[in-house]
């Protein structure tokens, strides 16, 4: 704007100067102008220096709109900043709960799958001893009975034999008692024998002793007296 009223002054000058070679009426013409175009570019210049000082204040307003603006924004971007570490924090926050709860929950799992594993090792472990208790009392069955059947086989044997024994001591008593009958028999036959043949000794004896017989003789004495 400044430039423009320095353009016009420089006008008004030579218009001022090409003056002084005409007449007054041109002279007073030229004042004229002069002064419109003094006025116009004094008006030019207020306007100017109007619009100078509008575009002034419509830069200052349009920098403090724009101040206001980016403080705003700077305002809004703090307060989402802040909302965003508020939110990251209570992100975190909740994530470290959660990861917590998480942890506390594999514990109890892990807590739990130990418990029923070893409920079922304990299961397993009492169904072994039971298994095996019952192994053990079937066996003491079987020993008790294989023992009571040996026990019966044994006496069976026992009196078995026993019966045999018997049976044999009969056999050898009436073996003993024939052998003893035998004997008595073949004593008393035998004695018989002795007997008869004593006897016969006697007689013959006596018969001999008749004929030349002494009174006082033994053999004559003790003789029968059919022998006599």
């Amino acid at each position: 704007m400044q430039g423009y009223a320095l353009a016009f002054l420089f006008i008004a000058c030579a218009g001022g100067a090409a003056a002084h070679s005409h007449t007054e009426e041109e002279t007073a013409t030229a004042r004229e102008e002069a002064d419109a175009t003094a006025h116009a570019t004094a008006e030019a210049s207020s306007n100017a220096a109007q619009k100078v000082t509008v575009g002034n204040y419509t830069a200052e307003r349009s920098a403090t709109v724009s101040a206001r603006a980016e403080a705003l924004a700077t305002a809004r971007f703090v307060a989402e900043a802040e909302a965003k570490a508020i939110a990251t924090a209570h992100d975190k926050k909740a994530a470290k709960h959660e990861a917590k709860e998480q942890a506390k929950y594999a514990a109890e799992r892990q807590a739990k799958a130990k418990a029923e594993q070893g409920a079922e090792k304990e299961a397993e472990r009492n169904a072994q001893e039971e298994a095996l208790r019952k192994a053990e009392s079937r066996a003491r069955q079987a020993a008790r009975v294989e023992a009571y059947n040996a026990g019966l086989r044994a006496a069976q044997a026992m009196a078995q034999r026993d019966a045999e024994r018997r049976a044999a001591r009969a056999v050898r008593a009436k073996e003993q008692a024939r052998e003893w009958w035998e004997r008595i028999i073949g004593s008393l036959g035998v004695a018989l024998l002795l007997a008869v043949a004593t006897i016969a000794a006697l007689k013959t004896r006596g018969l001999l002793l008749g004929k030349d017989a002494d009174p006082a003789d033994q053999g004559y004495a003790v003789m029968p007296s059919e022998a006599a």
